[in-house]
């Protein structure tokens, strides 16, 4: 447990970031998920959802919350499937 005001502080700044991060990322697993079903199950609106993950995965980069490789490949894989189950 810190002592100094400031590290306390701190450690309430740091809760409160680790929680919004972690919707963050359960937020885009999920749409990952329900692209990867659209995707296979061939229906109508996948190019918005792919367009709604890429904004939400450049996002997830500039902000650091997910690494620059993790999101390039996802977005690359998801694109990938598309053109593949055409």
């Amino acid at each position: 447990m810190p002592n100094l005001k400031n590290a306390i502080k701190q450690v309430r700044k740091d809760k409160k970031r680790a929680a919004k991060n972690l919707a963050f990322r359960a937020d885009l697993k999920t749409m990952i998920k329900k692209a990867r079903k659209a995707i296979l199950a061939k229906e109508k609106g996948v190019d918005e959802l792919l367009l709604a993950i890429q904004k939400k995965t450049d996002k997830g980069v500039q902000k650091h919350i997910i690494n620059k490789n993790a999101g390039s490949r996802t977005l690359s894989r998801l694109h990938a499937l598309k053109k593949t189950t055409k």
